[in-house]
């Protein structure tokens, strides 16, 4: 290899063992803000992230130790802040909360805001159930049952139910792939369009959605405006070019 190739060519980039679950989450709330996280290593505080740090720290408490998943007992095992990690999706979750029962769990993942009003009551937001899916299946992976999960949202002290069928189950291994892929990839993913999540992310002033999008529109209109000054030759007439360089004035 020359010394010019050798000097254009980019080391690959240290790829993790292992996503976080949370990490699933902030990328399907926003591609862009995960690759910044994740891949940068970018992170401002905010009022909500200080906010849901000091609620699990309430939740982070020992609460006894995870019970193998063939033990018998039918006494309801509660267990806090355990960390269990799948090989098959390279993934890894801190449960904030788990209910074991002869084999089968319930995970409760805690979050500080409300849930999602829909027309029928309440459900959690897409990340939200993506990520207790995520926990889902760690839990799998790990030789436990897994059917259900509750997301708890301490604003308005609701519990949501989550039930993991093959379409929450799918939704988050789609997200787990497309996660792996964005962290492998060298190009930042465009912000958010017009999106209400902006405003209170905490590196709004880093991506600067409204910017990048303004400089993107006016680079079209520049280029648009650069081939509008080339002339556009008129339309063939009986196969025949009129322009005068045709053949028939050579």
């Amino acid at each position: 290899m020359s010394t010019i190739a050798r000097s254009q060519t980019r080391p690959a980039r240290a790829l993790p063992d292992y996503l976080p679950a949370r990490m699933i989450n902030e990328f399907v709330y926003c591609p862009r803000l995960f690759y910044y996280e994740q891949v940068q290593g970018v992170f401002v505080e905010s009022a909500d992230t200080i906010e849901g740090s000091v609620q699990h720290r309430r939740v982070d408490k020992e609460g006894g130790a995870a019970p193998a998943p063939d033990a018998g007992s039918e006494e309801p095992v509660i267990a806090r802040s355990i960390t269990l990690s799948s090989e098959k999706h390279k993934v890894i979750a801190k449960l904030d909360l788990a209910e074991f029962t002869e084999g089968s769990v319930v995970p409760v993942d805690y979050k500080h805001g409300r849930p999602m009003s829909v027309q029928d009551g309440y459900e959690p937001w897409p990340a939200d159930r993506v990520q207790l899916a995520v926990q889902a299946l760690v839990l799998r992976a790990n030789g436990y049952t897994c059917e259900e999960g509750i997301v708890f949202y301490a604003k308005s002290r609701q519990r949501v139910r989550v039930v993991f069928d093959d379409v929450v189950i799918g939704e988050a291994e789609r997200a787990i792939e497309d996660a792996w892929r964005a962290a492998a990839s060298d190009q930042l993913p465009p912000p958010l369009i017009d999106s209400p999540k902006c405003p209170g992310c905490s590196l709004v002033g880093i991506c600067l959605p409204d910017e990048t999008w303004n400089l993107q529109a006016q680079r079209l209109q520049s280029a648009t405006r650069q081939l509008e000054l080339f002339e556009v030759l008129p339309e063939t007439v009986g196969g025949r070019c009129p322009h005068r360089w045709s053949r028939d004035y050579w």
